[in-house]
């Protein structure tokens, strides 16, 4: 008979987990939940009294605060992951820094939890946690220890979505494989990548190349080089990117304006890690790691013929989407005080703080541009606070509220047409042929559609009746 049918359940197994948190409430709290789960539970409020304490009964899991007092977390951390690799490890903490989640999750913490904690969450996270490390154990009997590598970043959030970026960050590092970017303009993809080159194993150069900026000839000598007198103007060799960056990374910033003659060069390097330079011959041979950022939807650039199949799928090895503002709104309030600490200061030279109706503002604003336009509010109207406190009326945004924008007149096709055929017929101060060139018809279907909505021209200026 089935436990359904007994209604018996089959018996949980008891696990011993460790509670490292100096705050003594919290610790109490966390332990009275636990043992209520059924598991066995030891509790530490420093970090030294922890590692001295367990090296007789190791633990299957510690929930581990990443701010002690005693001692940094991330050293208790790399301390368990040498000495007990196989207890897995929940960093809690208050502050929300990428730099916290990305060195924990590459030191080999399991997951993160960030205060206030919720009970439902932590049981979800522990029994994760608990099944990664069953199977570990299954896969990998004498468990794995990862290297201490420390990476410094900017980022900031605590959002459900950024702390994925953040795990995600925290686990493509012990990988060379390309990483695919994707998110909005100014939602800090370039930070990410240099974030995950610090926190790599590579000792070169991070070097960033924005392919929008370059014409095809120029971008394929920034990437590949060029030997001389393989274009007016290249008088002597130069070396690219590519060979520049050998042993480090390089960001190929806006990769979706790339054209398709450089990317089926670009597809050759991440096949082979080979190219020629411009003009040349030589086979060059390079270490690099390629990460790679879009605003666009590459998938759909690719199904409209406009970005190559086969390039793609070398990039989005590992894709990582990095949210907007508008999806994690509860990362503002963090992000702005981060912001504050860095650069803004009254005149006074003191720290300036955000009023509550001045905070509610950045909350509710859009963000089209996301953190970088949020950065630039927060400092001018750091600079423009008196009194060491940012107000509503500090901070100038343009307006953005869908009941703020204007309703759209709502036109039937004949009038828009109308209107942009007389408009283009105005540019071109009254040329036919060129207007139907820009419109993409016929002269004969201008000339008709002019009779019929009435439009005459008489090449200095277009009547427009209506």
């Amino acid at each position: 008979m089935s436990p359904s049918e007994t209604g018996v359940e089959p018996m949980r197994k008891r696990y011993h987990l460790a509670v490292v948190d100096d705050d003594e409430s919290l610790n109490r709290s966390l332990v009275i939940h636990l043992e209520e789960r059924g598991d066995r539970v030891s509790s530490f409020t420093s970090g030294t009294a922890a590692l001295d304490n367990i090296v007789t009964d190791p633990p299957d899991l510690v929930l581990l605060d990443v701010r002690l007092k005693d001692m940094n977390g991330i050293d208790v951390l790399r301390a368990l992951r040498e000495r007990y690799p196989e207890t897995s490890v929940v960093i809690v903490t208050a502050f929300h820094e990428s730099a916290v989640t990305v060195e924990a999750t590459r030191l080999g913490a399991s997951d993160y939890i960030a205060k206030p904690l919720h009970l439902d969450q932590v049981d979800k996270i522990i029994d994760r946690a608990l099944a990664r490390r069953t199977e570990m154990l299954r896969s990998h009997p004498s468990g794995e220890v990862v290297s201490d590598k420390a990476v410094r970043g900017t980022l900031v959030g605590k959002s459900a979505a950024m702390l994925e970026v953040f795990k995600t960050m925290g686990e493509v590092t012990a990988s060379d494989a390309t990483v695919l970017l994707l998110g909005e303009s100014g939602t800090g993809k370039e930070l990410v990548a240099r974030a995950i080159h610090a926190h790599s194993g590579r000792t070169g150069p991070f070097l960033s190349v924005n392919c929008a900026m370059l014409t095809e000839e120029f971008l394929g000598s920034e990437l590949f080089g060029h030997e001389r007198g393989a274009f007016t103007g290249a008088t002597d060799q130069r070396r690219g990117t590519f060979e520049l960056a050998n042993g480090g990374t390089l960001l190929l910033d806006e990769v979706s304006e790339m054209d398709p003659s450089i990317q089926a060069k670009l597809l050759r390097v991440l096949q082979e890690r080979t190219f020629e330079r411009l003009g040349g011959s030589t086979v060059v041979h390079t270490d690099v790691r390629v990460i790679a950022a879009t605003n666009r939807d590459l998938q759909d650039l690719m199904r409209r013929g406009l970005f190559r199949e086969d390039v793609y799928f070398r990039l989005a090895v590992l894709p990582i989407r990095i949210p907007p503002l508008r999806e994690r709104r509860e990362d503002i309030p963090p992000i702005v005080e981060h912001f504050l600490r860095l650069k803004s200061r009254g005149l006074a030279g003191e720290p300036v703080r955000v009023s509550a109706e001045a905070m509610k503002r950045l909350v509710a604003h859009e963000w089209r541009g996301n953190v970088r336009e949020l950065e630039n509010a927060v400092t001018s109207a750091g600079v423009r606070a008196r009194g060491g406190v940012i107000l509503a009326d500090d901070i100038d945004l343009p307006p953005d509220d869908k009941a703020l924008q204007p309703v759209p007149e709502l036109r039937s096709l004949e009038e828009v047409e109308h209107d942009h055929i007389a408009a283009v017929l105005r540019q071109t101060t009254g040329h036919k042929a060129r207007a139907a060139q820009i419109l993409g018809v016929s002269r004969p279907t201008l000339d008709s559609k002019l009779k019929r909505y009435g439009i005459t021209v008489n090449r200095a200026v277009v009547d427009k009746p209506l």
